[in-house]
C-alpha cells in the first residue's frame, strides 16, 4: 500500500532592494526548480529546472533581484552566477570538491565566494567578483541571514542550536532555530525549525513544519508542504492568513533560459 506523496521541500530567498523573491523548489530528490515570485502581486514564473542538487545554504540572491549565485552537483560540483529566475551561467567557476561553494552579494553586482573557495572569483560586465569582502562566517547562510536583518542569539532550553532571530512588529520576534539532531521523525528535514514570540508577553506561534520563514512587505512568510504562505502579524496573533501557491503538482521540464 502507498502512503502518502511526499511534498515538494521549498526555499526562498527575498531580494533586499526590490520586491522580488527566488524560489528553489526540490523534488523528487534529484530535481530542483527555480521560480521567479513578484511580491507585488504574489505572481509566479518559472525559471529553469535541474536534475541534480543545489545547496540552499550556500546561495544568495542579489539585492535587485536580479542575479543568483548558487552551488550545485550534477556529476561534479560548481558555482555559478546566473540571471534570476533562470540557471544558465554568466559566471562558472568548478569545485575541487564538495565543500566551501557559493557565496554571497555585496553589493547588486558584486558578489563574494565562501571561504575555503579553492577556485578564483571571475569577473564579467554583468557581475563582478570583490576579493576583499571578509566572508569570514562559518557558513554563507550565517552571512547571509546577519546582512538581512537576523542577529545571533544564545540557544535556551526552549530553543537548542544554533539560534537567529529577527525583531519585526507589534513586538514579534521570528525566530530559527537549527538543531544538532532532528527533533520529530528524525529525518534531517527536521533539523531547523521556526517560530514567532512576541517579546511583551511571551506568547509564542509554533512553525513545526515551516522549512523556511521570513518577514518583508509587512508579512510573515513561510513555507511548508509544497506550499507558499502568507499572513500579517498583528498584537496578539497571525491575521489575513493566505495560501499564495501550491507547488507540489510540478514536474521536470526541460527548460531554456532566453539568454
Amino acid at each position: 500500500m502507498r502512503g502518502e506523496p511526499v511534498p515538494a521541500r521549498l526555499y526562498v530567498l527575498l531580494a533586499t532592494q526590490a520586491p522580488v523573491g527566488l524560489i528553489l523548489r526540490r523534488g523528487p530528490t534529484s530535481y530542483v526548480c527555480t521560480i521567479r515570485w513578484d511580491r507585488r502581486n504574489d505572481a509566479f514564473k518559472v525559471g529553469q529546472w535541474l536534475r541534480g542538487r543545489i545547496y540552499e545554504d550556500f546561495c544568495d540572491l542579489s539585492p535587485d533581484g536580479k542575479h543568483f549565485i548558487y552551488f550545485a552537483r550534477k556529476k561534479d560540483p560548481y558555482t555559478a552566477i546566473s540571471r534570476a529566475p533562470y540557471l544558465k551561467a554568466v559566471v562558472l567557476i568548478p569545485q575541487r570538491d564538495g565543500w566551501g561553494g557559493g557565496g554571497l552579494f555585496t553589493a547588486p553586482r558584486t558578489y563574494a565566494l565562501s571561504r575555503g573557495e579553492g577556485a578564483e572569483g571571475a569577473s564579467t560586465k554583468e557581475v563582478r567578483f570583490d576579493p576583499a569582502y571578509p566572508l569570514t562566517e562559518p557558513s554563507v547562510l550565517a552571512a547571509r541571514l546577519l546582512r538581512d536583518g537576523w542577529r545571533r542569539v544564545k540557544p535556551t532550553k526552549a530553543a537548542k542550536g544554533v539560534v537567529f532571530e529577527k525583531p519585526i512588529i507589534h513586538g514579534w520576534v521570528l525566530q530559527r532555530i537549527e538543531h544538532t539532531k532532528p527533533k520529530r521523525s528524525g529525518k534531517s528535514s527536521d533539523l531547523v525549525e521556526h517560530r514567532l514570540i512576541q517579546s511583551n508577553t511571551g506568547l509564542a506561534i509554533e512553525g513545526p513544519d515551516w522549512e523556511w520563514a521570513d518577514f518583508a512587505d509587512g508579512r510573515v512568510y513561510w513555507a511548508a508542504k509544497g506550499k507558499l504562505w502568507a499572513a500579517k502579524p498583528f498584537h496578539r496573533e497571525l491575521v489575513r492568513q493566505k495560501e499564495l501557491a501550491d507547488f507540489n503538482a510540478m514536474k521536470y521540464e526541460q527548460l531554456l533560459a532566453p539568454y
